[in-house]
């Protein structure tokens, strides 16, 4: 996951002033050119949350999103609204099929995407009876450290 911290010795934008510096995640100098490229990460890239105040202060989701993706980012958290999450799939929607993103950076962030889930196990089942083993266990040993549960009572 590639955060939006600010990295002004690697990259920073000319001509501002003071070093406009910009987010990591939307980066190519920083997710390309630095983890791909001088670093050789070849796995998934992962942004950290698009709608966090480092980017949503500067950027519209739909510039974020296309930013994020052209950086070198495989997957895109958008995480607070359904409507911005719908904003950011329509704009990386619309890039592609004007061939602002092509087809091969595409297919490379789902092969990148498929390896990851590849490797996932589908989880274990649910034993109600071990879950209920457990909590009581739980529950036993914070009477015995005095922690009291809401609506329960350590009076013996």
């Amino acid at each position: 996951m590639v955060s939006h911290g600010g990295f002004p010795n690697i990259d920073i934008k000319k001509g501002t002033t003071g070093g406009l510096v910009e987010p990591a995640s939307i980066s190519p100098a920083i997710v390309t050119h630095l983890l791909r490229e001088e670093l050789g990460f070849r796995h998934l890239v992962v942004t950290d949350d698009l709608e966090m105040g480092a980017i949503a202060k500067q950027f519209e989701i739909e510039e974020a999103a296309v930013r994020a993706f052209h950086a070198g980012e495989d997957m895109l958290l958008i995480c607070a609204t359904p409507e911005t999450i719908r904003r950011g799939y329509r704009a990386l929607l619309a890039a592609a099929r004007s061939k602002e993103i092509t087809e091969k950076r595409i297919q490379a962030s789902l092969k990148r995407i498929a390896a990851t889930k590849a490797l996932a196990q589908p989880p274990l089942p649910l034993d109600m009876d071990r879950f209920e083993q457990l909590a009581k266990e739980i529950r036993e040993l914070n009477k015995r450290l005095d922690y009291v549960y809401p609506g329960e009572s350590n009076v013996q």
